[in-house]
């Protein structure tokens, strides 16, 4: 009887819950209707700033607040509170599957995809893959039947699907033992993430000495093929006048200045804008936040070839500011998309240019199918003409010669850069790589229908000669 007079008596001296606080969604909701977006951003900025203990910020309530504002027809305001809520709990895959709804109710299909693989990138969830799958169950992204064997490959943890036809290496006239010799070897450079072969349009080949098909490998200045192709694409489309035109009018804006201003496009794809930068001039390039102005510090000393990751960024920043959209999102437009892959990361300033000499980051498999692109000038089976067939032509003509006639290597003997592409000769055959420092390469050789792929330790460079020597020796036995 004691006891239970006890527990009792603590029941009723446990203090009396105070009324539950006020939902923000609540607050927010009422504002953002009643007064608009910009008054609902000020808001819920100072209250969160000034007041966070007397709401409730369950993001619970903020997720359904973006659902209820779409089913009253609040469109551009459900837009600007899930912008609220990614600001709020960015590494939540929530808010941006909400974001990717509220996009789709605007009309933007390609951007609502984006967010939706953003949300599945940070982890697996329903929401995101069920709309994922809606949104592509047109024809050409239906799981296909491809090749004599039928075969199909699904490969990425958003449940999409790739296109390479896997076959056997007999099959495409490839022995065997060879591929078996070229793998040996390959086991032995320890910076060596994978190797593939394609012969034929089809697979025949690959293993991942390190980490699997789930790692991305950063292009390094393979990145700058790809610009280059994009750059076509935008001639193309009329939104660049031609290679001849100065970055500077797209630029200036953005605050580039002074001689840089004058470059064409020619002289910075074709890595002929003697824009000279030093090591030191690099290591303060990298630490500047506006990387334009520091770029209008440099002046172009001649005309002899010079790569390097501030012409590079130049070209990309300039293709962006005529585009008027970021490079990544007219590249997932133009090239990524109707390839039905889906990169997520490539590397941005803090002015929100891509890097235009390193930071795509690719799959091997994404790596296998943007190689063929290049293998067939430009087409993508099920795609179309992708890129300009004539401008394919160009870009993988070489310009600009860096052969080494004395080398004891017979691929360095005829070498030359185009528009952002390495051009080789090897044994009377034309080799096109898209070439990144410490091992990323893709290669195509059009004349034998062969592609190859290798992903490495980009920050080791010690095996950088080694993957060259073994790709070649690759290209030479097909």
């Amino acid at each position: 009887m004691i006891r239970l007079f006890f527990l009792i008596f603590l029941v009723l001296a446990l203090p009396i819950k105070s009324e539950a606080v006020t939902k923000i969604s609540d607050v927010i909701k009422y504002v953002v209707i009643n007064d608009g977006i910009d008054r609902a951003v000020e808001v819920y900025s100072n209250l969160k700033r000034n007041n966070a203990s007397e709401y409730d910020w369950d993001i619970d309530h903020l997720d359904a607040l973006v659902d209820e504002l779409l089913k009253e027809q609040y469109v551009e305001e459900a837009v600007a509170m899930a912008a609220l809520n990614i600001a709020a709990y960015p590494t939540s895959e929530r808010v941006y599957a909400s974001m990717g709804i509220a996009q789709l109710a605007k009309g933007d299909t390609i951007l609502a995809i984006e967010y939706f693989d953003k949300s599945q990138y940070i982890k697996h969830n329903h929401r995101s893959i069920t709309w994922l799958h809606q949104l592509l169950k047109g024809d050409k992204y239906e799981r296909k039947s491809l090749g004599d064997g039928g075969h199909v490959y699904a490969y990425s943890p958003y449940e999409m699907y790739d296109y390479n036809v896997i076959s056997h290496p007999e099959a495409e006239g490839v022995p065997v033992d060879k591929v078996i010799q070229w793998y040996e070897k390959a086991a032995q450079i320890p910076q060596l993430y994978n190797l593939t072969i394609s012969k034929n349009d089809k697979l025949i080949a690959e293993h991942y000495f390190k980490y699997d098909q789930g790692i991305r490998t950063d292009m390094r200045e393979g990145t700058e093929a790809f610009v280059a192709m994009l750059l076509g694409v935008a001639i193309k489309k009329g939104k660049i006048a031609g290679l001849g035109n100065s970055i500077g009018s797209q630029l200036r804006e953005k605050g580039l200045s002074g001689s840089a201003a004058s470059l064409s496009f020619k002289q910075l794809v074709s890595g002929k804008s003697g824009l000279y930068v030093s090591e030191e001039q690099l290591k303060n390039w990298r630490k500047e936040r506006y990387k334009l102005s520091f770029a209008s510090r440099l002046s172009p000393s001649g005309s002899s070839f010079q790569k390097n990751p501030v012409e590079g960024h130049l070209l990309a920043a300039a293709i962006q500011e005529a585009t008027g959209v970021s490079l990544f999102r007219f590249a997932k437009v133009h090239l990524f998309h109707p390839m039905i892959i889906y990169p997520t990361y490539w590397t941005n300033d803090d002015l929100y240019f891509n890097y235009g000499t390193e930071g795509l980051c690719l799959y091997s498999r994404e790596m296998v199918a943007l190689g063929q692109l290049i293998l067939n000038m430009g087409q993508y089976p099920n795609g179309g003409q992708l890129v300009p067939a004539d401008w394919m032509a160009k870009a993988t003509t070489k310009y600009t010669d860096l052969s080494d006639p004395d080398s004891d290597r017979h691929y360095l003997r005829d070498h030359g850069y185009g528009y952002g592409f390495h051009i080789y000769q090897s044994k009377g055959h034309k080799v096109i790589i898209a070439q990144g420092s410490g091992g990323q390469n893709i290669v195509a050789v059009p004349s034998k229908r062969l592609l190859i792929t290798t992903a490495a330790d980009q920050f080791d460079l010690s095996g950088e000669q080694a993957i060259l020597d073994l790709i070649f020796e690759i290209v030479d036995g097909n």
